[in-house]
């Protein structure tokens, strides 16, 4: 969890032009969640996510943390609309 928001805020720093970013950690249900939430440029979650860029392991990183954790990741953004990632994890996993 913690490389989860790591890499989640330093995106937002690297790439966003935020002047807010919100992180809030919740157990609910037997799953504990982190939304890393910010008023970014946001991005087409189309174009980046299926594109391989030499040097641009943020998003791949993001979703190799869930997958190792046993954990899902879910993203909302667009264009102009800021950036929400969110991953949600069995709140036993002993990896967060």
């Amino acid at each position: 969890m913690v490389r989860f928001v790591r890499e989640a805020v330093a995106n937002t720093v690297r790439h966003a032009g935020a002047s807010r970013v919100e992180v809030v950690v919740r157990r609910r249900d037997g799953d504990l969640s982190v939304r890393v939430t910010d008023d970014g440029t946001g991005f087409d979650p189309v174009t980046v996510l299926s594109a391989r860029r030499e040097g641009h392991l943020g998003t791949t990183l993001l979703r190799q943390v869930a997958e190792d954790s046993g954990g899902s990741l879910h993203l909302r953004t667009a264009p102009g609309a800021g950036t929400t990632w969110e991953l949600s994890l069995p709140a036993e996993a002993d990896r967060w």
